[in-house]
């Protein structure tokens, strides 16, 4: 089927441009508005036909929701660009002027909090990509339970990450309960259960380690242009084996996940001990060890260290 074709250059540009002029159009910030790659990696790229979609609807109707910046805290004057990349794109392509509205926010972290809630109240996601999201959403929120953001003060404005140690917990909340609140209300607002939200914590993490910094394997994973199982890719993540670099490069050379996944599972079956032979050889040294300590024989002593040797060679 060929591709639909979107009729744009027919298009009164001057016209257009006129009809996006607003009260922000002369305003500095348009001409300091910056791309940062940690925000721009939670937004799902556009597809060549949704690409072409949009661009007709601006230059037809102009930009109708406001793009939102943030002033860097640490260079006043310069704004990063939170919401509106792929409209900021397409404005820049056809020099067109486009309504702003500036946000304020404590962090970096807190930034990129919004940014996923933001995300995920479009309807044009995938199951996948609602999945990472949501799960990427409760890692984060998790971690900022039981700290006070008004108390970092100037000096601290880009922090990347949140202190996670239950230890260090601020004031008198409870950390674990106040993660089993932050699944709770996760559930509540996009209407699944808990474990499907900490099920989504473990898949985002398992592709965070599947496509390392590689924003763009990221996505084609998560629009199935890439198929990788999810049942899969948590098996594979528990092997210590896997190289994942070289998983990495295969995918995006086209090779199938099914063929990678054989290739490591099989990798990591030569590499591991027998199951049954593994338990009676860890059965058979606790028996010697328990030998040892009651009667205090050095020649037991020896033979568990024998043991432990014949363990150490089949790992």
């Amino acid at each position: 089927m060929a591709k639909k074709q979107f009729i744009i250059d027919d298009l009164n540009r001057d016209a257009v441009s006129s009809l996006l002029k607003t009260e922000v159009s002369n305003s500095p910030i348009l001409q300091n508005i910056v791309i940062w790659e940690q925000f721009a990696g939670f937004i799902p790229p556009l597809t060549e036909e949704e690409e072409a979609q949009l661009s007709q609807n601006i230059l037809a109707e102009g930009v109708r929701d406001a793009l939102i910046v943030w002033e860097n805290p640490q260079q006043k004057g310069q704004y990063i660009l939170i919401d509106g990349h792929n409209r900021y794109r397409i404005c820049q392509k056809y020099g067109l002027s486009f309504p702003l509205k500036e946000m304020s926010f404590a962090s970096v972290l807190e930034a990129q909090n919004w940014m996923i809630a933001n995300q995920l109240g479009k309807r044009n996601l995938t199951e996948l990509q609602k999945a990472y999201l949501r799960g990427k959403q409760y890692q984060r929120e998790k971690s900022t339970h039981g700290g006070d953001r008004k108390s970092r003060g100037q000096n601290d404005p880009l922090i990347l990450e949140e202190p996670n140690d239950l230890s260090k917990s601020r004031g008198q909340n409870d950390p674990l309960k106040n993660m089993e609140k932050t699944a709770e209300k996760l559930a509540l607002q996009h209407r699944v259960s808990e474990k499907t939200i900490k099920r989504d914590e473990k898949y985002a993490e398992q592709i965070d380690q599947l496509v390392g910094n590689d924003d763009e394997l990221k996505w084609k994973i998560l629009s199935k242009e890439i198929d990788v199982p999810k049942s899969a890719l948590a098996q594979l993540s528990q092997q210590e084996q896997t190289d994942w670099p070289k998983v990495r490069k295969a995918l995006k050379e086209g090779q199938s996940w099914s063929s990678l996944a054989d290739f490591f599972m099989e990798v990591v079956k030569e590499a591991t001990p027998a199951t049954d032979d593994w338990r009676a050889l860890q059965k058979q040294i606790m028996a010697h060890l328990r030998d040892a300590f009651k009667s205090k024989d050095p020649k037991m002593i020896d033979q568990v260290i024998a043991l432990l040797k014949e363990a150490r060679r089949k790992i």
